[in-house]
């Protein structure tokens, strides 16, 4: 089981004047608070509504085919946050996309049917796209989960962890500390691509001086003879942005290659923030760039507690996008979801920190520098605590 990390604080999710806090015994580990909540979800995708339910959010999720367990996953999440809250008026309405973009069509046919107010998903771009027009006519905001931003449109709002605001963060403080060379390990697909992208938009506002890209075949052995040419190569950084399985694999071939990982400084991304990394040695004093760790720690144990098995790490979405819709739905009597409430200046505490969406449909958020120390993540630069 799960046991949250000990830390004395009280976990703060507010919006715009709006806030709820958990407060966390630092000696018995357990949330002092009642949480009754917890004990009434169900464990289905059900969703109960409270008795009186004034706004509806429809939930676009793929609850069949390959992707059906991560659908299923984001949506426990959402019930998490709804249940939360103890004084809201909104009500959570599953709509399977099937993970197609004709799926995901006819689920926002099904969503308009239902006259629902929000939407939260679907979580591939080529489900968003599918929906855009849809949602833009019938004036519905939609926060979606990808993290590719070209899936962006009047009324979507990307709320995936955005590569580019990953590199510009962790390259900035690179570039404080004297960092001027780059060689960035991507794998060779569309995630390696927006990398790349981001990569060079660094290199332009002055970030990175020089950068070589090494693409690798994302599966398969073809790790050892990709890597192969990095042999005898120096640079200042190596910028790795995998994480899990591959990145042990990315690392096991450059030792293979007798590559100098030594004399570089790893770089990674939010993918990093896991207790995984902290067993691997290699990654000493690497850097990386990602969301609140102790947020994630409170959301993953109240996640075991109701459902008996771990949440992966961008389950979180689903979870801070309800609690945002329903403060907003307390907050502002008459049109709650307007666009101009939900991509307010002032942003969102959430369980990944402070963040706010955009007018032009992007998320920013406040993300810290991590290093690895011995066998915890220090925070070299703290993320910010306000947007103003």
């Amino acid at each position: 089981m799960f046991w949250i990390r000990s830390f004395g604080m009280a976990l703060v999710l507010f919006v715009a004047g709006c806030q709820t806090t958990v407060v966390i015994d630092p000696k018995n580990q357990e949330i002092k608070q009642p949480r009754k909540f917890l004990d009434l979800l169900p464990l289905n995708t059900q969703a109960p509504k409270p008795r009186e339910t004034k706004y509806t959010i429809g939930v676009l999720m793929p609850f069949s085919g390959k992707d059906k367990k991560l659908g299923e996953g984001f949506y426990n999440a959402a019930k998490l946050a709804l249940f939360s809250h103890t004084d809201h008026d909104i009500g959570l309405m599953p709509l399977d996309t099937k993970g197609t973009p004709e799926g995901a069509e006819e689920a926002m046919e099904r969503a308009i049917a239902g006259k629902v107010d929000a939407i939260i998903g679907p979580i591939r771009a080529n489900e968003v796209r599918a929906i855009h027009y849809k949602a833009r006519h019938n004036r519905i905001p939609v926060i979606a989960f990808t993290n590719d931003l070209r899936a962006q449109a009047s009324g979507i709002l990307i709320f995936g962890f955005d590569v580019q605001e990953q590199v510009m963060r962790v390259f900035s403080y690179a570039h404080q500390q004297g960092l001027a060379s780059v060689a960035a390990i991507l794998p060779q697909n569309e995630y390696g691509l927006r990398n790349q992208e981001a990569l060079e938009r660094a290199k332009h506002n002055g970030l990175i001086k020089n950068i070589d890209f090494y693409f690798y075949a994302p599966r398969g052995q073809k790790f050892i003879e990709d890597l192969s040419y990095l042999k005898g190569k120096s640079y200042d950084s190596l910028y790795i942005p995998e994480g899990g399985g591959n990145l042990k694999t990315i690392i096991s071939s450059l030792l293979y290659h007798q590559v100098d990982i030594h004399t570089m400084r790893l770089v990674g991304s939010g993918q990093w923030l896991d207790d995984d990394i902290k067993l691997m040695q290699t990654l000493q004093k690497s850097w990386f760039t990602a969301p609140l760790e102790q947020g994630f720690s409170y959301f993953q144990n109240l996640y075991y507690r109701q459902y008996k098995h771990n949440p992966l790490r961008i389950y979180t979405l689903a979870f801070d996008a309800v609690q945002v819709l329903a403060q907003l739905s307390q907050k502002h009597a008459q049109d709650p979801f307007n666009l101009n409430h939900i991509t307010s200046k002032q942003g969102f505490m959430g369980i990944d920190g402070l963040f706010r969406f955009t007018a032009d449909g992007d998320t920013e958020r406040g993300l810290a520098v991590y290093s690895l120390i011995g066998k915890e993540f220090k925070v070299l630069s703290p993320a910010p605590k306000s947007f103003l």
